[in-house]
């Protein structure tokens, strides 16, 4: 008689939510990569813009060139804020994912190893039933050969 375990098909289902659960959260932490590549863009393009504004006006600039330049730092700073805000969002989601990664991880083990201890129960009590056989049989072999 082969080991059966009663649970099978939840911890299989518990296994696929796994799986999924560590896909969204392997997603989730690429996106947040992402945006963190997208900021540090960001900040390089607003050091380059800083530097070649000081250049301009030590040269010396005109009016307009200079509002145009104030707008466009004003829309980086901006465009900064917003990948901020949505970084935030990411981490936050990132976290979630690997709460929900971490209780399904939780419940895996619990299944697992009540899987584990049911296999030992069901060794120990196969042993005790072949003991007993050869016990039976033993004993009677032994009267059979008194007689």
């Amino acid at each position: 008689m082969a080991f059966l375990f009663r649970f099978n098909s939840l911890l299989k289902q518990r296994r696929h939510r796994l799986k999924g659960a560590q896909a969204e959260l392997a997603a989730a932490r690429h996106g947040h990569q992402q945006l963190l590549n997208r900021e540090e863009q960001a900040l390089c393009r607003m050091a380059e813009q800083q530097t070649l504004w000081e250049t301009d006006q030590a040269r010396g600039v005109d009016v307009a060139t200079l509002l145009c330049m104030k707008e466009y730092r004003i829309a980086m700073e901006r465009q900064l804020q917003s990948l901020r805000t949505e970084l935030l969002q990411a981490a936050k989601a990132v976290e979630e994912k690997q709460a929900a990664y971490i209780e399904c991880e939780k419940a895996v083990k619990m299944l697992e190893c009540l899987e584990e201890a049911e296999r030992l129960s069901f060794r120990y009590l196969q042993r005790q039933r072949e003991q007993k056989e050869l016990d039976e049989i033993s004993i009677l072999k032994g009267f059979h050969e008194n007689d």
